[in-house]
């Protein structure tokens, strides 16, 4: 980062220890914000030019807005797509020349959703603009899911925005409701993230593919007690019991079962591992972030072999409470919460054991210790 830059915003990554795969079948799931994240810098440019440079690129992004570019599969579409979102209800003439560097490698860590939260502070600021926070998370989640067609949920935005440092996030999709939990003990606990080395985009994943087999179990389940139809974009597991969805088990593919099966059992986890925190029992906490890991692998069928070999060695190391791969899982990181005693002694035998097995990836392999931390800050007046 040079000085050369009048303004600066820092987004937060995050993990998710309960609640994977279900945000978007509106299922409660749960957050922490971390102190790795995305550092930008920027000047305000009043012709309306965009030029973005990132450490992690060669290539800069050079428009300007009388001439935005179409999604290509660069990495600065979701730049494109958050200017375009803004134009559907903004008036927005001036651009920004900024500067994006990213504190860890991505993959698994809402990287995409914090790039954005990035992109929609600096140019509500520019272009005079006030939104409160549920804004900046609708826009977020309507920006990968229109522009690069991500079915994402509220997750990785609200977790970006509304997390405080010790603090559990819950968050409920349905109502658009968050609680912050605090652990009625202090906690002896640091999140340690191994990068398997490999990343991955998840519109090039089976990401949307799993969320399409939820919405469909969903909406069968809705066909099946003979209820008012419904459009399949509004078929929701969560407007449905377990029991309903055992009356019709038997009729569905063995995956949309999984996939399902995954879904109840994750909610159940939840409200366990919530009380469980509040309570600070922060062993039987990890242990249910493993539960959910094993059935990310086995029901939900996520994860790669690098995180299925991570997941089945790291929880069974000393000084280790839980773990599981963050995000989707088709490469990218495995977070475990850990005794920081023990982390020397950990991060040896991980990378022992992994880079034994996978020699190849040695040069972007990676682990990296950290902590929980507030959501993003950045000052927004109100006009």
């Amino acid at each position: 980062m040079t000085n050369k830059y009048s303004h600066k915003i820092f987004v937060p990554y995050r993990v998710c220890p309960i609640g994977a795969h279900i945000d978007h079948q509106l299922g409660i799931t749960s957050g922490f914000a971390i102190n790795k994240g995305i550092d930008m810098r920027y000047n305000v440019t009043l012709d309306g030019t965009f030029e973005i440079i990132t450490d992690s690129f060669t290539n800069k992004a050079n428009f300007n807005l009388d001439s935005i570019p179409s999604i290509s599969g660069e990495w600065y579409d979701y730049l494109i797509g958050t200017i375009k979102v803004l134009k559907e209800n903004y008036n927005i003439h001036n651009g920004i020349k900024a500067h994006i560097k990213k504190t860890l490698p991505i993959g698994g860590l809402a990287s995409s959703s914090a790039v954005v939260l990035c992109y929609l502070l600096a140019l509500t600021q520019a272009n005079d603009i006030y939104l409160e926070n549920s804004d900046l998370i609708n826009l977020v989640v309507k920006v990968e899911n229109k522009y690069l067609n991500t079915k994402v949920g509220i997750l990785d935005p609200s977790s970006e925005v509304y997390a405080k440092k010790d603090n559990l996030l819950s968050i409920d999709p349905l109502t658009k409701k968050y609680r912050l939990i605090k652990s009625s003990k202090d906690l002896n606990f640091e999140i340690c993230l191994i990068y398997s080395g490999l990343t991955r985009s998840l519109p090039y994943t089976n990401y949307n593919i799993r969320v399409d087999e939820c919405k469909v179990t969903a909406f069968l389940i809705n066909s099946y007690l003979q209820n008012k139809p419904i459009e399949y974009e509004k078929a929701f597991l969560r407007n449905y019991s377990y029991d309903s969805f055992l009356q019709i088990k038997r009729h569905l593919p063995e995956n949309f079962t999984k996939r399902t099966e995954h879904y109840f059992s994750e909610l159940k986890r939840v409200k366990q591992a919530l009380e469980l925190y509040k309570q600070g029992d922060i062993e039987n906490f990890g242990k249910i972030v493993s539960a959910s890991g094993t059935s990310s692998i086995k029901n939900y069928e996520t994860g790669s072999y690098q995180l299925e070999y991570l997941h089945n060695l790291v929880p069974n190391l000393n000084g280790v409470y839980g773990g599981r791969f963050c995000g989707a899982g088709f490469n990218g990181y495995y977070m475990a919460l850990i005794n920081p005693l023990h982390k020397e002694e950990i991060e040896r035998k991980v990378e022992e054991k992994y880079l034994s097995l996978y020699p190849q990836v040695k040069n972007d392999f990676g682990i990296y210790f950290c902590n929980t931390s507030d959501g993003v800050k950045y000052l927004r007046k109100k006009f």
